[in-house]
């Protein structure tokens, strides 16, 4: 089996995949715009080949990269970025060599986050009112609608990035005033918590790993505010989450892959409102949680899924396991080495972040589980406490 790999050495959650795969025989054959020497070792392992691109936004050149491995190896099986940055690229290259997987005109209700809201419709799942506009003008018969304050983010976008509340009409008119060239969807504001359903599916749509995570702040809020950060998986799934996620599974037809579905639970009426839909798993830490909660290697589950077409490993959600992220702003009442002493029986990992990723992961992060719901609340007091 061959399995082009866009970017294998970006994030660093796709090297584990790499690996994962390359121990089930398959052919990693990857592409990137990074000079092969300067890969991590261990990545070099596992790579069956590297094709080194000028450009990873030059989808052409990865087409040639593509056409090679072709003339070497045979008939491409799969391409994959596990990156919702290149999912429409890998979506292009598929197309053209007849690959499994997502095509460009699938892929777009999985991007688009207006084409999502209509999804989620049909699923019978309420979402927050919103539509896409380009003048000030609409936005005010939208706010007259909805109230403010309202959100607005890319239509096409990347996680949190380009998003923003606006509180009132000076700042409606800055946004439109130094609007970016991308079209922008504009949401109600809904005060609620985030709770996720997230997993693998398998090639015949089926969940073979499902989890859910729950946010004490939104990633939006937390970076706005430069504020710290929890989110914990749960042992238990609300059944309502389960039954929503399992609905999207169907109506957007994902197969073989990770998925990341964002929901409110709208903190006025306790209303489930679906959010987001991502075709990958979700960012940060949230895989090694994964791994902690369950005691499971989920890398060797997408890889079984891809080399054999099942697995047959049964995850069971035996622990809780949170990301909890400080930041060099706040002045806490604990110190590292407090607490080490006091709940390093529960500390999985822990490392100080690089800037570009502190504002809405944490400076500092501590990764914990415990089987204890109680227990895990008390470990995030102590590591939040702000004296």
């Amino acid at each position: 089996m061959n399995f082009v790999f866009i970017s294998p050495h970006f994030p660093a959650t796709c090297k584990n995949i790499c690996k994962a795969l390359r121990v089930r025989g398959v052919n990693v054959l990857g592409i990137a715009d990074t000079p092969y020497a300067m890969l991590e070792a261990d990545l070099k392992e596992v790579l069956t080949d590297y094709y080194e691109v000028s450009d990873l936004h030059n989808t052409e050149e990865i087409a040639q990269a593509c056409g090679f491995f072709t003339y070497k190896y045979g008939k491409i099986d799969r391409v994959e970025s596990n990156n919702e940055y290149w999912l429409m690229t890998d979506a292009e290259i598929r197309e053209q060599f007849n690959v499994f997987g997502k095509k460009p005109d699938e892929l777009r209700y999985c991007i688009q986050k207006s084409l999502m809201k209509a999804k989620f419709i049909e699923a019978g799942i309420s979402v927050a009112r919103g539509r896409v506009l380009d003048n000030y003008q609409d936005a005010r018969n939208f706010v007259d609608e909805v109230g403010f304050p309202i959100v607005g983010k890319p239509d096409r976008g990347v996680g949190a990035s380009g998003t923003y509340k606006l509180a009132n009409d000076y700042e409606l008119q800055a946004f439109f005033a130094e609007k970016p060239e991308t079209e922008y969807i504009f949401e109600e504001f809904i005060s609620g918590q985030i709770i996720t359903y997230d997993g693998i599916v398998d090639r015949y749509n089926e969940p073979v790993l499902a989890m859910s995570s729950v946010y004490g702040e939104g990633v939006m809020e937390s970076v706005n505010s430069d504020n710290h950060i929890y989110f914990f998986t749960d042992r238990n799934i609300d059944p309502v989450i389960e039954e929503f996620g399992r609905r999207i599974l169907k109506t957007f037809d994902l197969r073989e892959r990770f998925f990341h579905f964002e929901f409110f639970r709208n903190h006025a009426d306790g209303r489930i409102l679906a959010l987001e839909v991502n075709c990958r798993a979700p960012g940060g830490f949230t895989m090694d949680m994964w791994n902690y909660a369950c005691d499971t290697d989920v890398y060797g589950i997408y890889a079984d899924l891809v080399a054999y077409g099942h697995t047959d490993v049964y995850c069971e959600r035996k622990y809780f396991a949170c990301h909890i992220g400080r930041k060099s702003n706040r002045d806490y009442k604990y110190n590292h080495e407090q607490i080490i002493n006091s709940i390093g029986h529960m500390v999985m990992n822990h490392m100080e972040l690089p800037p570009v990723l502190a504002r809405a992961m944490g400076n500092y992060v501590y990764l914990i589980r415990t089987a204890d719901k109680g227990e895990l609340m008390d470990a995030v007091k102590n590591i939040l406490w702000v004296d």
